[in-house]
């Protein structure tokens, strides 16, 4: 199963030797220490969203909890993940910023900041292109990533899909 949330956002943070080095502590509080390091000299900077409900739901998106089926499928609170929209496509991360045809009259605004800020995005994988959507890139200053962070919340505050 792919990775969703928090723990996508982990993973692309951190290197695998660092997570098998994280796994092999003995101490709880150990853990958290080196967790609380490794996150300070993260360059990652909240980026303020323009409403509350913007604000929750992309964090919802980022932890992984949001209302599509591939979350709630995940949960068990619903038999089938896939789109009642597109039908034999499994509603994720992907499907709902990127191909599901209900949201087609909001894309162009959300793919216009993101091919701004990264022209090469086509060419990145499926799970890189969520990451990017949601997290930005250490390589963008923080105006670009503002910007790329209110296109996003703009696109799921107006899909009212949530």
């Amino acid at each position: 199963r792919g990775l969703v949330g928090s723990e996508m956002c982990i993973r692309d943070r951190v290197s695998s030797n660092t997570v098998t080095k994280l796994k092999n502590l003995t101490s709880l509080s150990v853990f958290k220490t080196r967790i609380i390091k490794m996150f300070r000299k993260s360059s990652f900077q909240p980026v303020p969203c323009k409403t509350r409900e913007g604000e929750i739901l992309l964090q919802r998106f980022k932890l992984g909890t949001t209302q599509l089926r591939c979350d709630l499928f995940r949960v068990n609170v619903v038999d089938d993940p896939h789109c009642i929209y597109c039908q034999n496509v499994i509603e994720d991360y992907h499907h709902f910023f990127l191909e599901c045809s209900l949201y087609n009259n909001l894309r162009p605004d959300l793919l216009g900041e993101i091919f701004a800020i990264c022209p090469d995005f086509q060419t990145l994988r499926k799970r890189a292109k969520i990451v990017f959507i949601l997290n930005g890139s250490d390589e963008c200053n923080k105006e670009s990533i503002t910007k790329l962070m209110h296109a996003v919340e703009k696109y799921i505050v107006s899909s009212k899909r949530f």
